[in-house]
């Protein structure tokens, strides 16, 4: 796999970074391409000259992950071009993903200085070689891990179940616990008892879904039950993110749910419900199970 440096600060850039573009919250993950991820994208050697660097962010906002390909200008800043949008149809700048289609380019483009795990440009629908009196949008970013991923992908497979589970790959994680800092909206609590009760936490970014304990005789049980609900729930949080993502960035879709069947002061029993595709068709699927949780 190559490293990605500046020119200038002579600073390797691969890894996880946080912070903002025109003020609002992103995470990005960028570093040099990796030959196994070229023939996902069906890059060959010529393009990856061209275009050395590889990366991908999201709004926290919205949580959906853009490919961001990119390359060393001659002040030694980055370029990258963003692309999004899964076409059958090969377009004017659109590129290949994954032998499924073609992802097109948005017009954006970011233009970046690396120095010392920091980052700062501009974003713009432009050239950023000659950006003109275009209107840009500042980008602050700061270095959270070196750790990069070229793979772009929480777990190994898309083809075997609405359940990802982490690649044994994955150098670290810290890109998709940013995804997951966003705030869960709670409804309004659903009395079991006077004794028992509990809220719906959504985020809302997802049609992602779980539950929260808030009256327990025992709050320790209820702490305990609720780590296992929050860590649950994260899960499917990772999961709808890289459902709406795709393995090759072509999006798809992935639902959740957790209902109540009954709660009384020694368990609680639940139901999970969750559906999952990508939109290029290879794979749908859906599961429905029952969960219990002891609190005794």
């Amino acid at each position: 796999m190559q490293r990605a440096k500046n020119d200038n600060a002579q600073d390797t850039i691969d890894g996880v970074y946080r912070g903002t573009v025109g003020g609002a919250f992103i995470g990005l993950e960028i570093g040099g391409r990796a030959d196994n991820r070229d023939e996902l994208f069906g890059m060959d050697a010529a393009e990856r000259t061209k275009a050395p660097i590889l990366g991908r962010f999201f709004y926290v906002a919205r949580g959906i992950s853009i490919l961001l390909e990119g390359s060393l200008l001659e002040d030694g800043s980055v370029r990258l071009r963003e692309y999004s949008g899964f076409s059958g149809e090969e377009k004017s700048g659109s590129v290949l993903t994954g032998n499924l289609g073609y992802l097109n380019a948005t017009g954006g483009q970011w233009k970046l200085n690396f120095k010392r795990g920091k980052a700062s440009g501009f974003f713009c629908k432009c050239d950023v070689k000659s950006p003109g009196s275009s209107s840009r949008r500042a980008i602050t970013l700061v270095r959270i891990s070196k750790e990069y991923d070229p793979r772009f992908y929480f777990s190994g497979s898309t083809s075997s179940t609405c359940y990802p589970e982490p690649d044994d790959r994955i150098p670290d994680i810290a890109y998709y616990n940013l995804l997951i800092q966003s705030p869960l909206k709670a409804g309004a609590e659903t009395a079991i008892s006077n004794e028992v009760a509990y809220v719906r936490q959504q985020d809302q970014r997802f049609k992602v879904s779980g539950i929260l304990l808030t009256r327990l005789p025992d709050p320790k049980k209820m702490n305990k039950i609720n780590k296992e609900f929050m860590s649950f729930l994260n899960k499917m949080r990772i999961a709808a993110a890289q459902f709406r993502q795709g393995m090759y960035f072509e999006g798809g879709a992935w639902e959740s749910a957790m209902n109540v069947v009954s709660i009384d002061r020694h368990r609680v029993k639940v139901i999970i419900k969750v559906s999952c595709s990508l939109e290029s068709g290879s794979f749908r699927d859906s599961d429905e199970s029952i969960a219990n949780y002891d609190l005794d």
